[in-house]
């Protein structure tokens, strides 16, 4: 009996199954390639939800819905089916000049807050009305171009609350705000 019951304590513990890994940064809302995920052997605990190994094929060209990092397994909450906006979101370009970034940049999925701010530098606004904004409003970074455009700025996709869409899209187009950054991916 002893025999039996070390047997089977052996084959559940040294029990691995395929299953789909990230090998390569996915960010949030990106599409996933083959070139970003292979398959490993990993033991996997009652209710670990994974991919397995067998479903590889199916998973390119799939959306992730929070950023992916190399080494982590898929689990099926991970991907989504639709790119944003959500419904009662908008989605807006937003020109920065890049001093404006933070040192370490702007990445999808980072949490974030526009501002209203002064005029450059601080100097009051050129114009005599009042912000668009009068409170902050909170924001998703859905993606950040890698280059500045021709005039110089970096151009970031920001997913924000739609009944917020149009104060925050007034505000942008003074130039006068600043994204805060409150927390760093999805």
């Amino acid at each position: 009996a002893g025999v039996l019951i070390s047997a089977e304590v052996y084959q559940r513990a040294d029990h691995q199954v395929p299953v789909v890994v990230i090998t390569g940064d996915v960010p949030a809302y990106g599409v996933i390639s083959p070139g970003d995920i292979a398959v490993t052997n990993v033991s996997v605990p009652a209710g670990v939800h994974v991919i397995p190994g067998s479903q590889l094929s199916q998973v390119p060209g799939e959306i992730a819905a929070v950023a992916l990092r190399p080494g982590t397994l898929l689990n099926p909450a991970d991907l989504t089916t639709a790119q944003p906006p959500a419904p009662g979101q908008v989605l807006l370009a937003i020109a920065l000049k890049p001093e404006s970034l933070p040192a370490s940049g702007l990445a999808p999925g980072d949490h974030v807050l526009v501002v209203a701010t002064p005029g450059d530098q601080g100097q009051p606004s050129s114009s005599n009305s009042a912000p668009a904004l009068t409170s902050p409003v909170q924001g998703v970074v859905a993606a950040v171009d890698p280059k500045a455009d021709q005039d110089g700025f970096d151009v970031v996709d920001l997913i924000v609350p739609a009944s917020s869409g149009d104060a925050v899209a007034a505000q942008v187009s003074t130039g006068q705000f600043a994204l805060v950054v409150t927390k760093r991916g999805g």
